[in-house]
């Protein structure tokens, strides 16, 4: 009678282990399918603000160029405005 109670405890704990486990796997897989969907989407987040820091360096870099030649114009305007002043200084005396 004891061999009947063993065996019957033993086959009711690995049907409950496998139903256990088997749901605790189907979890998991649903818990990883989720996480690696969100981390999909935030991949394609990352990447999007990263292409719109590149175009805003580009802009940036564009920008510092066209500076740069305005100031060298500028003094170059500078020099020539200062060399007519000195030239009317001159036929002034």
């Amino acid at each position: 009678m004891t061999w009947w109670l063993i065996c019957f405890g033993g086959i009711i704990l690995v049907i409950f282990g496998k139903w256990y486990f088997s749901d605790a796997i189907s979890r998991l897989r649903r818990t990883f399918n989720r996480q690696q969907r969100e981390t999909l989407e935030m991949k394609g987040v990352l990447q999007d603000a990263r292409q719109a820091n590149q175009d805003l360096l580009r802009q940036i870099k564009g920008k510092e160029i066209d500076i740069s030649r305005m100031r060298k114009r500028m003094a170059e305007l500078q020099m020539e405005l200062r060399g007519k002043m000195n030239k009317t200084k001159i036929k002034k005396r």
